[in-house]
C-alpha cells in the first residue's frame, strides 16, 4: 500500500512539475516577444498567445477552424527577422484548419494555425509566434526556441468547414 502511495505521489509532483514548465516557459516565450514588440515600437494584437500586426485587411470571408484554405508565407525567426528560413514561392500552401497531420512534411504550426484564424480572404498579416506554439526546442532557423516571424496572405477560403 505504502509503495502505491509513494509512486501515486511522485507521478503526482512529476506531472504537476512538468505542466508548471510548459506554463512558465510560454509566460517566457510571450515576454520575449511583449519586449521584442516594445523596443522596435510595434503596435500589434493578440489572440491565443499569437501576436499579429494586420498589414492589409483582407475583404473576402473571415477564415474559421475547419476551413480549407490557401495561403502565402514567409518565416523568419525573431532574432534574426531580416532572414527568410522558409517561403512560398509563386504558388499557395493549402490546407484545412484545425492541421492534424502526424509525420507530414507540412511545417504548419499550432501558432500559424492560430495566426490563419484571425485573416478574412485576400488579408496580410505579419505575426509573432512563441516558440511554445512554433517549433519549441526542435532546431529552426539554426536556432532552438526560436520565436517566429510570419507574413502571411490569405489567398482564398477554398471550402467552408462549417458547411454541409
Amino acid at each position: 500500500m505504502k509503495l502505491k502511495f509513494f509512486a501515486f505521489f511522485v507521478l503526482s509532483v512529476l506531472i504537476f512539475t512538468v505542466s508548471c514548465k510548459k506554463e512558465t516557459q510560454l509566460e517566457q516565450d510571450k515576454d520575449a516577444i511583449k519586449e521584442y514588440l516594445r523596443d522596435n515600437g510595434i503596435q500589434a494584437e493578440t489572440t491565443q498567445n499569437v501576436y499579429y500586426v494586420v498589414l492589409k485587411e483582407g475583404t473576402g470571408a473571415k477564415c474559421n477552424a475547419g476551413d480549407d484554405v490557401a495561403y502565402k508565407y514567409k518565416v523568419s525567426t525573431m532574432s534574426h527577422p531580416d532572414v527568410i528560413v522558409d517561403q512560398t514561392e509563386k504558388m499557395a500552401v493549402t490546407c484545412k484548419l484545425p492541421l492534424v497531420v502526424p509525420n507530414s512534411q507540412l511545417k504548419e504550426t499550432m501558432g500559424l494555425q492560430v495566426a490563419l484564424t484571425t485573416m478574412r480572404e485576400g488579408g496580410k498579416s505579419r505575426f509573432y509566434v512563441p516558440a511554445s506554439l512554433g517549433y519549441g526546442d526542435a532546431e529552426f532557423g539554426g536556432e532552438t526556441n526560436a520565436h517566429l516571424v510570419y507574413e502571411v496572405e490569405l489567398c482564398e477560403i477554398l471550402s467552408n468547414g462549417n458547411k454541409h
